[in-house]
């Protein structure tokens, strides 16, 4: 029922915008810009739908990881070309720092990690200003045992921050700050939740430092 009103949105705006350019089919200008729209709203009306499906395969317990080989380099380079154009939108200072060795093959989740890193990297983008600065830093940890390597993602931004109410409950599905500067900011309150939980079954440790008007990290 918390998503209804998020997945309505972007539905009524592929009907209304169908039928906008199905009533001017002649006019090639004005049917590209409907058409440019409703491809907007479909891709925010899939990524909603993949949260819930992602949440629900989670609460099931149903959410597999698929080892595969990769390195954390590809996995950043990644990471860092899907986050360049809402970057250079906003006109953000943005760093990407790598500390160690980021190119040595291992067994990881690499597209959940993916997953993991877009959620953290892009509510940073979303959450600050234009001209405002994102520091993306990647750095090799010591071993915690033989055969295993370890990494450590941080990400930080200037932007509006969160209160510490907020903070407590940062990671349950479905919530949202009440800052009146996010209302207009697309968002279901899911994308930490999930981050969480893949964390969690990684077997890994995420941790979340913020203060109001001043960013997050």
């Amino acid at each position: 029922s918390n998503m209804s009103h998020d997945i309505r949105t972007p539905m009524n705006a592929i009907i209304g915008f169908t039928s906008l350019a199905l009533n001017h089919i002649s006019e090639q200008a004005m049917v590209k810009t409907y058409l440019d729209k409703i491809k907007s709203s479909s891709n925010h009306l899939l990524s909603l739908i993949n949260d819930v499906l992602d949440m629900s395969r989670i609460e099931s317990g149903k959410m597999k990881i698929n080892k595969t080989v990769s390195t954390v380099e590809k996995i950043v380079g990644d990471v860092d070309t899907v986050m360049q154009s809402p970057i250079q939108m906003k006109h953000l200072e943005y760093s990407l720092i790598k500390r160690g060795i980021l190119t040595r093959p291992v067994m990881m989740d690499g597209l959940r990690l993916n997953q993991i890193l877009i959620n953290i990297v892009g509510n940073a983008v979303k959450y600050t200003p234009e001209y405002g600065k994102v520091q993306f830093m990647i750095t090799e940890m010591p071993s915690i045992s033989d055969n295993t390597s370890s990494y450590q993602f941080r990400i930080k931004d200037n932007g509006i921050g969160m209160s510490k109410k907020f903070l407590e409950k940062i990671f349950t599905p479905f919530e949202r700050d009440e800052n009146k500067a996010i209302a207009k900011i697309q968002g279901t309150g899911l994308g930490l939740a999930i981050t969480k939980s893949l964390v969690d079954i990684m077997e890994g440790s995420i941790f979340v430092k913020s203060e109001e008007g001043k960013g997050s990290e």
